[in-house]
């Protein structure tokens, strides 16, 4: 969103408050030390009392303040939605025909679900998560701002790795997955009771402490010592002590998407990339600080194609005879439903002036 006068929200109410700090001497001959301690206490009086008046000044004008802001939000929103309206609208629908689908299978699958049938269970839920990290997307995009929606389908682009990983290596993979959690909690228990007191929260207890560390433990002789390392859950079926996630993407033939995966860090992490690299805008011509109405194509393709794969996995646990057709005939649909949005959103993309990303 471009704003050719920024707003000055803050400058006017400074200069109806700011005064003159004014500091009284009772004595001629005063030191240096002393004026100096008596000007820092001044101006700390002057700090404290002008800010208190402008922030009770600005709170008493905060509805007009918003007001005038949202307008040009609004605005820019409501252009943005007027060039992207088509493929935006069937994202939305694609997105919500996945949570259709993902309920239907929810509801036909667990009930028949066991202790032990870790594998249907764990796909049924990394696509919820997966629907839910999709709405996030959608939201970014609906808004403007490309490249944390790019940077959100990371974490579905990851999702897609791992189920895929889980998928090829079984229930026994899937069940270490749901346990790791714990190696996830004790390693976030250390970090609080290390800062907590920062906060002036209250540690954990170390009967509370212990019990989850023991847990960890019985987990670890289950499954190995290198199970409390990252990504430990994948270490038996990759056979190396330390995995990471370039390993799974191999594991699983799927390294082809790293390009766009490395794109999608680069604003996650805060790279110097970051800087010079971004899908709204041109940042060597213009320093982006907001929404941008370019650059939607990107997440919003790869937020199909991954949402897509995740679908495909939560069908091939349909096997009742009776709704398999069904699910076949949806998962095929739905290939072509994206089909169409990718080709929705290529036209846009080249009928795009690189130079116009503020109508």
């Amino acid at each position: 969103m471009k704003v050719k006068e920024p707003y000055k929200i803050f400058e006017p109410f400074y200069r109806k408050h700011n005064k003159t700090i004014s500091i009284k001497v009772d004595k001629v001959d005063i030191t240096e030390d002393e004026f100096i301690e008596l000007f820092s206490e001044g101006v700390n009086n002057a700090v404290i009392d002008v800010s208190n008046n402008i922030f009770d000044d600005f709170i008493s004008k905060r509805k007009q303040l918003y007001k005038k802001y949202s307008n040009d939000v609004k605005k820019f929103n409501k252009r943005l939605y007027k060039r992207w309206e088509e493929p935006l609208n069937l994202l939305e629908l694609f997105i919500y025909l996945s949570l259709e689908f993902g309920n239907k299978m929810k509801l036909e699958i667990f009930p028949t679900l066991k202790d032990n049938d870790f594998l249907p269970f764990t796909i049924i839920k990394l696509h919820a998560k997966a629907c839910q990290i999709s709405g996030e997307i959608l939201t970014l995009l609906k808004h403007g701002y490309s490249d944390g929606a790019m940077s959100r389908w990371r974490s579905l682009y990851e999702t897609v790795i791992i189920l895929f990983f889980i998928e090829k290596f079984g229930s026994k993979t899937a069940e270490k997955y749901l346990h790791y959690e714990v190696i996830e909690s004790c390693k976030a228990i250390d970090d609080y009771q290390k800062y907590c007191e920062r906060f002036e929260m209250e540690p954990f207890t170390k009967r509370n402490v212990d019990e989850i560390k023991d847990i960890r433990n019985k987990l670890c002789n289950k499954y190995g010592i290198n199970f409390r390392e990252n990504y430990g859950w994948a270490s038996n079926e990759l056979g190396v002590k330390r995995p990471n996630f370039r390993m799974l993407e191999d594991a699983v033939d799927f390294r082809h998407y790293r390009p766009w995966y490395r794109m999608a860090s680069y604003h996650v992490h805060t790279s110097p990339k970051s800087m010079i690299f971004s899908l709204g805008v041109d940042p060597s011509k213009v320093i982006l600080a907001g929404p941008s109405n370019m650059g939607l194509t990107d997440p919003a393709q790869n937020l199909v194609i991954s949402l897509n794969h995740i679908n495909a996995s939560l069908l091939s646990l349909d096997v009742d005879k009776d709704t398999k057709y069904e699910s076949i005939i949806f998962s095929r649909f739905m290939f072509s439903l994206a089909k169409k949005i990718q080709e929705i959103l290529f036209e846009i993309d080249k009928s795009f002036a690189r130079d116009d990303f503020t109508n």
